[in-house]
């Protein structure tokens, strides 16, 4: 189903595999999730070994106070964890994605290795950006990071973390990268809407299933209501803080005007206690000469 619109849709039946919420629906069917995430890394997953069903918009938050995280694909098996992300574009979020697959892995970590348990408990975890743009610039299909020591290149951490980000632009191999021919006709679907092979056009058919989906249309749009309220209270809260900083800012000014205004102030009454010091300077230094002429007339006088 090729795209109609560059991505801005305006109704439902519109949307297409890269919104956030069709992409997760479609990936709630582990005939597509699971061969999609073997498809991007290039390696088989054991299907005995996964542990429930794929989670989709999985919640992860560390405190009240931090910033949670909603995960569009979340799938657990005994030895792996893997995060999968639909990443449409904009500045920001261009700036900020790399730092995301940083909070991200953190949280991950932190949610599946309970208290008491060892660090080597962590399972390997797979952290994917599919973009619909090029983060990186190079051109590249993907993009893959794994710590390795910086003064020898050779030497990998181990640490047990990958990060992969997708670009749907990309239009060659990263150097030592040969990715299959099923993920550039991926890519393709990403960024046009067409299915050529049998897995984009399964994803394709899963992508009709969810628009003519009735429960999950009343579904989207509750969820856009709800994240439109929520949207609106943080501008609310956000202009309510603007407010106060604007009427602090005239505060600090009038005290600032009072504060110079004081200092006027003090400046006049140190010349007028200057003028004062010099007038009885003046005063002791006549008192000085009179004292002077009584004792020369007393002298005088005997």
């Amino acid at each position: 189903m090729a795209k109609t619109k560059n991505m801005v849709t305006s109704t439902y039946e519109e949307l297409d595999y890269t919104n956030f919420f069709i992409f997760g629906k479609v990936n709630q069917n582990p005939d597509i999730s699971v061969p999609t995430l073997e498809m991007i890394l290039g390696t088989k997953i054991d299907r005995n070994s996964i542990l429930g069903s794929a989670n989709v918009e999985k919640v992860l938050k560390e405190t009240e106070k931090s910033k949670g995280i909603r995960l569009d694909i979340y799938l657990m098996t005994k030895e792996q964890i893997y995060n999968a992300e639909m990443e449409n574009y904009s500045s920001d979020k261009k700036k900020e994605v790399r730092k995301r697959s940083r909070y991200y892995q953190g949280l991950i970590d932190m949610d599946h290795l309970s208290s008491g348990n060892p660090y080597y408990n962590l399972k390997e975890t797979y952290i994917i950006f599919i973009c619909t743009y090029d983060v990186f610039g190079k051109g590249y299909y993907r993009y893959q990071f794994e710590n390795i020591c910086k003064h020898d290149t050779d030497l990998k951490l181990n640490d047990g973390t990958v990060k992969l980000f997708l670009n749907s632009k990309g239009y060659r191999n990263a150097p030592g990268d040969e990715i299959s021919q099923d993920l550039k006709n991926y890519l393709k679907y990403v960024d046009t809407g067409n299915a050529v092979d049998d897995l984009t056009r399964r994803i394709d058919m899963e992508v009709i299933n969810v628009q003519n989906n009735k429960v999950f249309k009343v579904e989207y749009m509750r969820e856009m209501a709800d994240r439109m309220d929520y949207e609106h209270t943080i501008e609310l809260r956000d202009q309510a803080i603007a407010d106060k900083d604007a009427a602090l800012a005239d505060k600090d000014a009038a005290l600032a005007d009072k504060d110079a205004a004081l200092a006027d102030k003090d400046a006049a009454l140190a010349d007028k206690d200057a003028a004062l010091a010099n007038k009885d300077a003046a005063l002791a230094d006549k008192d000085a000469e009179i004292a002077e002429l009584k004792r020369q007339l007393s002298m005088m006088a005997k």
